[in-house]
């Protein structure tokens, strides 16, 4: 019989503060794109989230994410739209994401801003000083749940095993993400 390995434990992971710039590039104003991406990854830190995204016209078109001369693009993902730069030269990483991941609908800057550092004071607070906003909910929302489990007094984190391939089947073929799928019984 096959050793069974824990799948869930507490990972506790410090991670340095990521600042985020907001730009907007005139997708709120107009139905055309008056920042050109070179000049948004220019003045970027490491993540940008670009205000718009609920609809394609609030979207800038595939070819606005091409790299510009001197970056590579590593990662482009449409929905939700996440575009991964590298610099040529310094190896400087740029992760660029719309603000619809996170606040919907909002096209002001500066609440998607306050909303935002308001988010990561709330955060740091409930979980630490190292926990961080990552770059999507989603993403922030499975390491929130990684810290939030528990450790014994030692602080060996608790580990729980492998579901039995009944249980696994029956919680695939019966949850999804809210789409009509039957409820577990």
């Amino acid at each position: 019989m096959d050793e069974v390995v824990p799948v869930l434990k507490y990972r506790y992971r410090t991670m340095a503060a990521r600042s985020a710039l907001f730009v907007d590039i005139g997708l709120g104003q107009s139905f055309e794109v008056r920042e050109p991406l070179a000049n948004v990854l220019r003045v970027a830190s490491n993540q940008v989230y670009i205000i718009g995204g609920w609809n394609a016209a609030a979207t800038p078109k595939t070819e606005w994410f091409a790299a510009p001369s001197g970056w590579d693009r590593t990662a482009y993902n449409r929905n939700p739209l996440i575009a991964i730069y590298k610099h040529l030269e310094t190896g400087r990483r740029v992760d660029v994401y719309m603000t619809a991941q996170w606040f919907g609908s909002c096209g002001s800057l500066e609440a998607c801003r306050a909303a935002y550092n308001r988010l990561q004071t709330m955060i740091r607070a409930a979980f630490g000083e190292h926990a961080c906003l990552m770059g999507t909910p989603a993403r922030t929302g499975l390491d929130l749940i990684e810290r939030a489990l528990p450790t014994n007094k030692e602080g060996v984190p608790h580990e729980w095993p492998v579901l039995g391939d009944a249980v696994r089947g029956m919680i695939e073929g019966n949850i999804g993400q809210g789409h009509g799928n039957a409820a577990l019984v």
